[in-house]
């Protein structure tokens, strides 16, 4: 077995037995199979890289890019987090002011100082430049999960920043019978004035701004790159609530 014939034209040449014929439908099927599944392996791998890279979102980068949200709306950068499990947290306390929103108002009083024989009498009109912000003098926490990609972000109540008069107006002014107006009584009354401005910006809507002008644009900076954003503010917290019931009856 395994021996050649020879063929009746050629004698000397040998007929190739069925062990010396090469198998090529056999190969060519193990090559199919071969390229199909090194084909599968590199769909698989690119479906992997690229749901790692669209929806898993780098935890990296994405402390990355709340960090840059963050100078951008406010011009201070975060400290390097603190990484605890799954999440990265920052919990800060700087000696920064910043100003997002900002109101003309327009005040006007009536000073009146009494004195011997009469009262002295100002009325006063004054223009003042209000600016609202965040006093980050007060603590502001980032928390950043890694498995969920999703950022939470507190921060201080926004305040009154500075009341700034621009130009102000004597409508009015009388001396008393024998004490005239003194340099002392246009400076209270001054006082008086800039008082009722912030009065008058307390219970103005500048503040809300102030918190409005924060959401839109942290949101538009950071929506694209988290899965989840949820910003909120140290007024918006319910009072004398431990951490864990604080952050069950937080709002959405």
């Amino acid at each position: 077995m395994g021996a050649s014939q020879s063929d009746p034209e050629n004698p000397a040449a040998p007929v190739p037995t069925t062990e010396s014929v090469p198998h090529e439908p056999i190969r060519r099927h193990a090559l199919t199979t071969l390229a199909k599944s090194f084909g599968i392996a590199l769909v698989l791998l690119v479906l992997f890289w690229g749901t790692s890279h669209f929806f898993l979102r780098p935890f990296g980068h994405l402390i990355e890019r709340t960090n840059g949200a963050f100078l951008r709306v406010f011009g201070i950068d975060p400290p390097p987090p603190i990484v605890r499990g799954d999440s990265a947290i920052v919990v800060k306390t700087s000696i920064e002011e910043v100003a997002l929103a900002q109101h003309k108002v327009i005040t006007c009083i009536k000073y009146e100082a009494p004195a011997w024989r009469g009262t002295k009498i100002l009325i006063l009109k004054g223009v003042f430049l209000v600016k609202a912000g965040f006093d980050f003098k007060e603590p502001y926490r980032i928390d950043i999960n890694n498995t969920t990609g999703d950022v939470s972000i507190e921060l201080p109540a926004p305040k009154i920043l500075s009341i700034v008069p621009i130009t102000d107006e004597i409508f009015y002014s009388s001396d008393a019978l024998l004490n005239k107006l003194t340099p002392e009584d246009h400076k209270r009354a001054m006082d008086e004035m800039k008082n009722q401005a912030r009065i008058d910006s307390e219970a103005s809507d500048i503040r809300e701004d102030a918190k409005r002008e924060v959401r839109n644009r942290i949101h538009d900076l950071l929506d694209a790159s988290a899965h989840k954003v949820t910003l909120h503010f140290a007024d918006d917290l319910p009072a004398k609530l431990d951490g864990n019931d604080a952050a069950q009856n937080r709002p959405k």
